[in-house]
This record gives C-alpha cells, structure tokens and sequence, in this order.
C-alpha cells in the first residue's frame, strides 16, 4: 500500500469527518471506498484489456479484424 496526501476544502474534510465518525471507519478508508465505486468499471475494463493484449503478443495469429469484432462482441457491422 503506498501513502498519499489529498488537500480537501475545509467543508468537505469536516463533511468526511462526521460521515466517517457515523460509520465508525475512518475518512481513509471513506475515501478508498468512493475511488474503488467510482472507478470499478474503469479497471475491469483496463484489466480485460490487458489480458486481451497479452493473449495477442503470445500469439498474435488470433488477431480479429475490426469487423468481425464489432460482428461477435457488439451484435452490428
């Protein structure tokens, strides 16, 4: 895990301080929660890419073209 430092205005800090203190969690862990909700979807896509990528560079002869991509993955041409 790595440590970072996030400048908040005074009204959001105080806002985090009593929603953290109502949830017995920590403001920390507040924020950590609302990175993963609202990047979820961004890292499943950035993952499922990668191992697209990957299943390509170990064999790059099962490479689709575009068409056929749309054809199979989004129903259109």
């Amino acid at each position: 895990m790595k440590r970072t430092t996030v400048y908040l205005p005074d009204e959001q800090y105080e806002a985090l301080r009593r929603f953290a203190f109502e949830r017995k969690v920590s403001i920390t862990e507040l924020i950590r929660q609302a990175i993963e909700r609202a990047y979820q979807e961004d890292w499943e896509d950035l993952q499922a890419m990668e191992e697209e990528l990957a299943k390509y560079q170990a064999k790059p002869d099962i490479a689709t073209d575009y068409a056929q991509y749309r054809r199979e993955r989004l129903g259109s041409v």
